[in-house]
């Protein structure tokens, strides 16, 4: 939802002038949600039951770095005239290298975790969202924009999709027989 209402959103929050890269960054950024959430996972859940938390320690400790160094290397050379693009993919990259990092010394527990159907499932999903988001918002978006002011239609916007998107995650939910959404059924 973040990726695909970005624009909308910054402008909703910043105002409708300025931050001309501020839905750029919110698309960028809104992968770490992902990345941040599978390491926490594998934090939690397999370093410290194993008592192995400064391999974890130790990733972020390079990860900082690494974070630094290519923050400036996009910032200041590579996007120079975008330098908050450019230190989002840095902070992006640098967070999908710590994941790779993370799985890879904690393989043989995370392929379990990560690598099966269900997460498939879910990621299915995902695109589906995201590819009915992108079909209905110009539309929508033109639709609205014939009646109302431009932070209004914004509003409406944002939250007709937002409704449009609970709808279609938990009927998908229900129709790929998803693990958490049977477990409800059963406790019934």
């Amino acid at each position: 939802l973040s990726t695909t209402l970005a624009v909308s959103i910054t402008k909703v929050i910043s105002g409708l002038t300025g931050y001309s890269d501020a839905g750029t960054i919110l698309i960028v950024l809104s992968s770490m949600m992902v990345t941040f959430a599978m390491c926490n996972i594998i934090y939690t859940q397999i370093l410290i039951p194993q008592k192995r938390e400064r391999i974890y320690l130790y990733v972020i400790l390079c990860s900082v770095a690494l974070n630094v160094a290519l923050s400036c290397l996009f910032g200041m050379v590579v996007f120079k005239e975008q330098p908050g693009i450019g230190v989002a993919i840095g902070t992006a990259v640098t967070d999908l290298l710590m994941l790779i990092a993370l799985v890879v010394l904690t393989w043989n527990n995370s392929k379990q975790i990560f690598f099966n159907l269900n997460n498939v499932k879910l990621i299915v999903l995902s695109g589906v969202l995201v590819g009915a988001n992108l079909l209905i918002k110009s539309p929508l978006e033109t639709a609205l924009l014939r009646s109302l002011d431009l932070e209004t239609t914004l509003w409406v916007e944002i939250i007709l999709i937002f409704i449009i998107d609970v709808v279609i995650y938990v009927a998908g939910l229900i129709l790929t027989k998803e693990k958490f959404v049977r477990s409800l059924k059963l406790k019934r």
